[in-house]
């Protein structure tokens, strides 16, 4: 990662590369829910995305694609429990 003028420049485990600005780079690491690899520390040889939720911080990665309804459950979970901790916050004030 290079870090100048304000920018950040990297590379993501799929190898491609990208730049955003450093003061905008709040996203949460994406970590895989099979394996546990992230963009900074890809899998043996490499993997990419297959589905991800930067929101939630949870990916899926080429070399996990059979595990699918594992990520999408956790994705439903993590979403609902959001939702519900959202009108628990309003029904308390």
């Amino acid at each position: 990662m290079i870090i100048q003028d304000g920018m950040i420049a990297g590379q993501t485990a799929k190898g491609q590369k990208y730049t955003t600005n450093k003061k905008m780079n709040k996203r949460k690491k994406i970590t895989c829910i099979g394996c546990g690899c992230t963009d900074d520390n890809a899998c043996p040889g490499g993997c990419y995305w297959i589905k991800k939720s930067e929101k939630y911080g949870l990916g899926l990665c080429s070399l996990c694609k059979n595990k699918k309804e594992l990520f999408t459950g956790r994705l439903n979970y993590l979403k609902l429990k959001n939702k519900n901790n959202g009108n628990n916050s309003k029904k308390s004030k």
